[in-house]
């Protein structure tokens, strides 16, 4: 094989590499966020028992009792039998659980409300406490008597921005309709990709060039 014939291979892989590189990385997943606006912010942090932190808006949840308002975020919420405002299980967690009388005070699914952006206990529970629209809850679970807080703040999900504003505004009349004409942001991946491309295209001419010296040496 020849050196150009090496060169021309290992450039196109390059580009390839390159351009898929920047491909796979220029949309990286969106977390979830709270409300943005109206609806009850829910939030479901299984703590060390495995499961992460998952959080869902109700948009119409304004006046209903936490209990709906769960079931209405898809959790499923098994209650304890004598003291249905308490969660045995959720998703089935813990397993073990006894769910015809109270947990222990060292394992148990604690229910919080915030206020003014910090969680505290609620005051009731699930199937007596009524929410307010823009409200936080949360069911945090509890493996010793310090109390460990839901693992979100609750703060209110940012603005729309870039396409999703432009479509807010579009929805809301047309509103808007010169910034939708503005230029991509370079964040998104497209300024990045045309980077690396140049980038590439500048160093296949540089090996070109070295080439094209080296051979005109070699004949004279």
């Amino acid at each position: 094989m020849s050196l150009t014939t090496h060169v021309s291979r290992t450039l196109a892989a390059l580009l390839l590499s390159v351009a898929g590189g920047v491909w796979f990385t220029a949309a990286p997943a969106q977390a979830q966020e709270f409300c943005n606006g109206g609806g009850v912010n829910v939030v479901v942090d299984f703590q060390e028992m495995g499961g992460g932190v998952s959080q869902e808006c109700v948009e119409d949840g304004g006046g209903k009792l936490a209990a709906q308002v769960f079931e209405d975020a898809g959790f499923d919420v098994t209650p304890v039998g004598a003291f249905p405002g308490a969660a045995c299980q959720i998703e089935g967690k813990p397993t073990e659980a006894a769910c015809q009388r109270m947990p222990p005070a060292n394992a148990y699914w604690g229910l919080f409300l915030a206020n003014e952006k910090t969680w505290d206990y609620a005051p009731k529970g699930a199937d007596q406490l009524k929410l307010e629209d823009g409200a936080y809850v949360a069911f945090s679970w509890q493996s010793s008597r310090t109390p460990a807080l839901p693992r979100v703040a609750p703060t209110p999900a940012a603005e729309p921005t870039g396409a999703a504003a432009q479509e807010s505004e579009s929805n809301n009349g047309g509103e808007g309709a010169d910034e939708a004409a503005q230029p991509s942001d370079p964040e998104n991946g497209g300024f990045s990709v045309w980077v690396a491309i140049l980038a590439v295209v500048a160093l296949g001419a540089g090996v070109g060039a070295v080439l094209v010296t080296r051979q005109r040496r070699e004949g004279a």
